[in-house]
């Protein structure tokens, strides 16, 4: 509500309605009246100087300066509301049965004290996981003049917004593998420890390893990854075999969905690029030694050498493995026959 400037002296009153929603559904609402008493008197309102809106990562210290002046250089008083401060409206704190946001809470040091102006006080908040929210919070601040009396003191407000995120899933590393039956790309990860029970781990995908450009506080896939798995929590590792074709590059994040309505996203993880290697061995060499025929003796040697599977590791597809050198006859031959089998 703003009204910039009464220009009659009096009492007003307003009326309010207040309405709770839960999942999208209107669940209550309740009516309220404020009175304003308007009064000519010569005295300015105090100020609080602009607050930047926040974001900052679950599990950071929030040490937040507020600083008011008064323009006819009255002392003033700061003070806080909002849900991190878990305080009723007489400035007790709530039980728990009534926190409004798990611990632990905010503090405003030096809120409520009577201070020369310019005056400051300390928005002091411990964040966790626990507190993620899609939402930001709102702090309201207030801050009061003390004139002599009888003149009336006045009152000004800011809100302060903090966008709490959650953390990027760390250590996220991607490398080709192989299956029995396919193409494939083992993807490792860090054990992610932040979020509530139901808390979600999915895994993006995109073709090409062009860079993202991410603006600061961004949660959630950047444009152009499709999901390919979601996966609890406590996953550490995924193997990623879908639709995968070799010469592609392919790039990979993860990112952790919290549970409930409001639960969001954290940030995404590094990007780990990479282009699936050919699996298969390579022949680099064919040199006829000597000719001969079947008549004839000696009869005629070549010489094969070929390069092992790039990007084949010893653990993948459970080995031993095995060479099957086949050949046909003439340039154009079809008719493949085995001739030589190697074990590893």
């Amino acid at each position: 509500l703003c009204w910039d400037a009464p220009g009659e002296e009096g009492q007003y009153n307003f009326a309010f309605i207040v309405e709770e929603w839960r999942n999208g559904v209107l669940i209550g609402e309740i009516t309220r009246d404020m009175q304003i008493i308007v009064l000519d008197q010569p005295n300015r309102r105090p100020l609080i100087q602009p607050l930047a809106e926040l974001c900052v990562e679950a599990g950071s210290l929030i040490n937040q300066t507020i600083t008011a002046t008064d323009p006819d250089g009255h002392r003033v008083i700061i003070s806080g509301f909002g849900g991190p401060f878990n305080t009723g409206p007489d400035g007790q704190t709530l039980p728990q049965a009534q926190q409004l946001v798990p611990p632990a809470f905010a503090r405003l040091i030096n809120g409520g004290l009577v201070q020369n102006q310019p005056a400051q006080a300390t928005f002091s908040w411990q964040t966790n996981c626990n507190q993620l929210r899609d939402e930001p919070y709102d702090i309201t601040l207030k801050v009061t003049d003390v004139p002599p009396r009888p003149i009336a003191g006045l009152v000004s407000f800011q809100t302060l917004r903090i966008r709490l995120i959650g953390p990027a899933v760390q250590g996220l590393t991607a490398r080709p593998t192989a299956q029995a039956s396919r193409r494939a790309v083992l993807l490792n990860w860090q054990a992610y420890t932040c979020g509530a029970q139901g808390t979600q781990l999915i895994v993006y995908r995109k073709e090409g390893c062009t860079p993202d450009n991410i603006p600061p506080c961004t949660t959630g896939a950047p444009p152009g990854y499709v999901e390919v798995a979601r996966l609890p929590q406590t996953a550490t590792t995924y193997t990623d075999t879908a639709a995968l074709r070799r010469g592609i590059g392919y790039a990979y994040r993860i990112v952790a969905r919290y549970p409930g309505a409001n639960g969001g996203f954290s940030v995404a993880s590094t990007q780990q690029c990479l282009e699936l290697p050919l699996l298969v061995p390579v022949i680099t060499q064919v040199t006829v030694d000597s000719t001969g025929s079947s008549t004839t003796r000696p009869a005629g040697q070549i010489t094969v050498r070929w390069s092992r599977p790039l990007g084949l590791q010893p653990g993948d597809l459970g080995g031993p493995y095995q060479y099957r050198l086949l050949r046909a006859e003439g340039l154009n031959g079809t008719s493949f026959t085995p001739v030589a089998t190697i074990n590893t």
